[in-house]
């Protein structure tokens, strides 16, 4: 038998003496894919995250809006009533804290497969994205549950103990080991480059304003419109944040950075986000709100998303420490100064023991020891990966799929799910992609 434990070091691996074979490749593919679902829901002690009924009082004058309608007295009663209504839900909101969110009792039971909220289903097809945050104000652990690259369907739940929050994502295969995490911050004002790129589009309408107005110009006018509509695109595009064991990727209205984790030497957590620092010193920050917002933020919804970033960032670097083996032979698997067809028709072969007199220098073994090693090349990795592919069977692909949820970096992450597929033309753009991106940078 084997035993595998993840801690905070790393993992740890233990065997029974008669096993017949067992080695850190097992392991890994063990921690990193896990297991299929049996089905089986088990009950956690959990709650829902809503908004509070207080918060939802300071709406409920909305509904006496139609009757301002019936005549001036009608107006001023509704008036003085909003006010006074108001007023009085705000002194109790904030003498109580009550403002926010809050939790509920609910009945929350989870498997590998689903997890039912008060007899509501929710199939991990729809829940791809999750992460655990302390919440400072409510006492406690936040689990947020999401799919990514939606608007709405956020899950909210709430656990005393961090263990439990935790153990809801792991059931879920949802943890640092097994997908990615994402986050998304408003506009382009979190970074250097989109905040100069901002406010340098939303300067040329306002000149363009301001001379048609001095000049009594309406054609003028007329420019300014598409450069206004330009940098309200600008201003309000979504700023993505994706964590995988590989490394940290941030996209922008096109444009994106990534940083390996092989190249961080510590990580520092900021108020409003997380700095990467590197080894020759220069920092990657990765920022979700404004430093303002982060400073007045008093029900403590800025600070759950920064922890869980720089939690999910943690978690992914002990993951990656323990998946890593420096030992690996990866120079076999690297295209080199190989077309994309001879490297494909190399990794085709490199299993076969040639004169059938000694075993193959390399086996599948050692190719997944590259692709889980997260800090090989990206070309050494799609290159194991394509050659475990090309002599694959559907539990080998089913373990790449599994490995690919795991990555942020977009190039490798398509390349490997190509891989996944079986299919040899979209294996063959990808890694030409890979190429072409790779002399570039």
């Amino acid at each position: 038998m084997c035993a595998v434990q993840s801690n905070a070091d790393g993992v740890a691996i233990s065997a029974d003496s008669d096993d017949k074979r067992l080695d850190l490749f097992e392991a890994l593919c063990v921690v990193n894919v896990g297991t299929k679902s049996d089905g089986t829901f088990e009950r956690v002690d959990a709650q829902r995250l809503t908004i509070s009924r207080t918060t939802k009082a300071l709406l409920l004058p909305l509904v006496a809006l139609p009757m301002a309608g019936a005549g001036p007295t009608a107006a001023v009663v509704v008036m003085i009533a909003t006010v006074l209504w108001s007023l009085g839900v705000l002194a109790y909101g904030a003498k109580r804290r009550a403002f926010g969110l809050e939790a509920t009792p609910a009945a929350i039971e989870v498997s590998e497969a689903a997890i039912k909220i008060d007899g509501t289903t929710y199939t991990r097809d729809a829940i791809d994205n999750a992460t655990v945050a302390r919440d400072p104000v409510l006492d406690g652990y936040r689990v947020t549950l999401s799919k990514r690259r939606a608007i709405t369907g956020r899950r909210l739940l709430f656990t005393k103990d961090e263990q439990t929050a935790r153990r809801i994502v792991e059931k879920l295969g949802l943890d640092a080991t097994r997908s990615t995490a994402t986050w998304t911050a408003g506009g382009g004002l979190y970074s250097k480059r989109a905040t100069v790129a901002t406010f340098g589009a939303g300067l040329l309408p306002m000149l363009l304003v301001f001379f048609a107005g001095l000049w009594l110009s309406p054609a003028l006018a007329v420019a300014a419109i598409p450069a206004a509509l330009c940098a309200a695109a600008m201003l309000f595009s979504r700023t993505t944040v994706v964590v995988g064991t590989d490394g940290v990727l941030v996209r922008w209205l096109g444009f994106s950075r990534f940083c390996r984790f092989d190249e961080v030497r510590e990580v520092v957590a900021l108020s409003n986000g997380a700095r990467l620092v590197k080894h020759d010193g220069a920092a990657f920050d990765v920022i979700l709100a404004l430093a303002r917002d982060a400073s007045m933020d008093a029900y403590g919804a800025v600070r759950a998303e920064v922890e869980s970033l720089n939690a999910r960032i943690r978690d992914a670097m002990t993951a990656r420490a323990a998946s890593s083996d420096a030992t690996v032979a990866r120079d076999p698997f690297v295209r080199g100064q190989r077309s994309t067809a001879d490297w494909l028709n190399a990794l085709r072969n490199i299993f076969d023991a040639g004169d059938n007199l000694r075993a193959p220098a390399h086996t599948e073994e050692s190719a997944w020891r590259v692709v889980l090693d997260t800090s090989a090349s990206d070309d050494a990795r799609v290159g194991a990966a394509a050659a475990i592919a090309l002599n694959a069977d559907d539990r080998s692909r089913e373990r790449l799929r599994a490995v690919a949820e795991t990555v942020a970096d977009n190039r490798v992450r398509v390349a490997l799910e190509a891989a996944a597929t079986g299919d040899e033309a979209a294996l063959a753009d990808a890694m030409t992609t890979l190429e072409s991106k790779s002399s570039r940078s």
